[in-house]
């Protein structure tokens, strides 16, 4: 009730919240891991972690978060961005490509010590983007992994075993209550 902001929902269908500062001053990485793809379904999971990185990009502006996105496109890019820099965020997100088969997965551009969460979009687990993410927790960075194809049970046991969060998107959670 204390977050209701009562004055500016006067007149509204429905009632608007109040925002703080502690909201406002969160610091999120989104890191959009390039893969190797394979087949025509690799190339759908690929695409699905593209549109889950800009949703999730979405919702943290609008919330007011300060965002970086670190895309990767022949070397690693971090923006900036916010409310005004919304469209640059999009454009960054749109030349993102898989890399080529004969390209080494490149090292993502996170160190020990970096603040904030960091969610890591990407289109399926490997045993190279698991040991990516074994890598970041023992950085002890704050980590949220988005996977776009659903883990299989043996990644989903070393996922737990390491201490791993998996984000999953609301959308995707909505899905499943249909199929």
């Amino acid at each position: 009730m204390s977050r209701i902001d009562w004055k500016r929902s006067a007149g509204v269908a429905g009632l608007l919240t109040k925002e703080f500062e502690t909201d406002q001053n969160e610091e999120v990485t989104l890191l959009v891991y390039p893969m190797i793809v394979r087949s025509e379904q690799e190339r759908e999971w690929f695409e699905t972690s593209i549109i889950d990185a800009a949703s999730l990009a979405s919702t943290f502006v609008r919330g007011k978060a300060h965002v970086l996105l670190c895309t990767y496109n022949q070397k690693w890019k971090k923006t900036q961005i916010e409310d005004r820099s919304w469209k640059r965020g999009l454009r960054e997100l749109a030349q993102v490509e898989p890399l080529a088969p004969a390209i080494d997965l490149p090292v993502p551009p996170i160190k020990a010590g970096d603040g904030g969460i960091i969610f890591l979009a990407i289109p399926f687990m490997t045993d190279s983007t698991l040991q990516l993410v074994k890598t970041l927790i023992n950085q002890t960075v704050d980590l949220h992994v988005i996977v776009a194809k659903p883990l299989e049970q043996g990644y989903q046991e070393e996922m737990k075993r390491i201490g791993a969060q998996q984000f999953e998107p609301i959308y995707l959670r909505r899905r499943a209550d249909y199929a």
